[in-house]
């Protein structure tokens, strides 16, 4: 099948008509049939239906091209995210590709999966596809790169980041406040001593949330515990945790793929969510609600984090000023694997 479609595209490629042939058979130039792909209200009306039935009758496509070449202009924006498999990220992208389309602009995912080769092979795919501008949801990728993101020569916008510097927009969020509101709930729910389980260790994101967590803690017992932000680490420290837990103990997660797999292995060891561990995660992807039970979380809204970082970087390719730092909201949302203190063991009234 692939083999029959690549035939059937050299084929048309071979008999595709040129703007030349549109033109001879219009019996006008080429620059005019350029005037009528691009609108100019300087061809007659009668020129200009000639020309349009001649492409309509010979299904004539222009060259893209040659067209961004015309205007110095793909009308293509790069995306780059961390890690598509992280249920953070599609939302970031759907938002950005919805907002494009509405601009009239497409994009280009490209995944680098927190490889260095592969950031470096797609900044060279991306500049070689002359894109517009780019769009980056890695902050790792931001702080190994970030010299070269500012030699750039096309608009650059960095989402889920904390602000870097004047000429850099950044859709930022509030990392130290969802460390702090993860640590108020569960001190107000009674949970006590606390853990703090971090994110990517190179990521620019995990001190502040740990900082607004230990802050809010005040004088209460912290312990931090080294992540990644993956499932699997959330698995592996839920383990460890079950060999040494002492009290109440509330767990502030730095995302919710870790928080789940904490959830799932303190369940598996006969301990109970919310009784014994109270549990907070951060982001609230779609999985964050339907896991049991409920995590409660303190969520960002993906989808129109994408859509405002795609909304600045049109607003940089049509010229008009934008601000350098737009900070998202985030709000606590409480489910089932929180409970206070007061209610103990009684049974959830539904």
């Amino acid at each position: 099948m692939v083999v029959e479609r690549a035939k059937r595209a050299r084929a048309e490629a071979k008999t595709a008509i040129t703007i030349s042939e549109v033109a001879s058979r219009a019996g006008v130039s080429t620059a005019t049939v350029s005037r009528v792909l691009a609108g100019s209200d300087r061809v007659a009306d009668e020129t200009r239906a000639k020309v349009l039935a001649v492409i309509e009758s010979t299904d004539y496509r222009p060259s893209g091209v040659a067209r961004s070449l015309r205007l110095q202009s793909t009308s293509v924006v790069g995306l780059i995210v961390t890690d598509i498999q992280n249920p953070f990220y599609p939302e970031i992208v759907r938002g950005v590709e919805d907002t494009a389309i509405r601009s009239g602009r497409s994009t280009i995912l490209c995944n680098a999966s927190n490889d260095l080769d592969r950031e470096i092979a797609y900044f060279n795919l991306l500049l070689e596809q002359r894109v517009d501008g780019l769009i980056i949801a890695s902050s790792e990728l931001v702080r190994r790169h970030l010299d070269l993101l500012r030699t750039l020569n096309i608009p650059v916008v960095i989402a889920n980041h904390e602000y870097i510097e004047p000429g850099i927009p950044v859709i930022s969020t509030p990392e130290e406040t969802m460390g702090f509101l993860a640590a108020d709930h569960l001190i107000e729910s009674g949970y006590d001593p606390l853990i703090y389980v971090g994110g990517p260790q190179e990521g620019l994101t995990v001190a502040p949330r740990y900082e607004g967590f230990k802050k809010r803690a005040e004088d209460r017992e912290v312990l931090l515990i080294p992540g990644d932000g993956t499932l699997e680490a959330g698995l592996r420290i839920g383990n460890q945790l079950g060999a040494v837990r002492r009290g109440r103990v509330g767990i502030a997660a730095h995302n919710d793929l870790t928080a789940i797999g904490l959830l799932r292995s303190l369940l598996s060891l006969g301990i109970e969510v919310p009784e014994d561990v109270g549990l907070v995660g951060c982001d609230d992807i779609p999985i964050a609600s339907v896991v049991t039970p409920s995590l409660t979380t303190i969520r960002q809204d993906q989808y129109e984090m994408g859509c405002l970082a795609m909304e600045t970087m049109h607003q940089q390719l049509i010229g008009l000023p934008v601000k350098d730092d737009q900070l998202m909201t985030v709000e606590l949302i409480v489910r089932e694997s929180t409970r206070r203190e007061d209610l103990g063991k009684r049974p959830v009234t539904w």
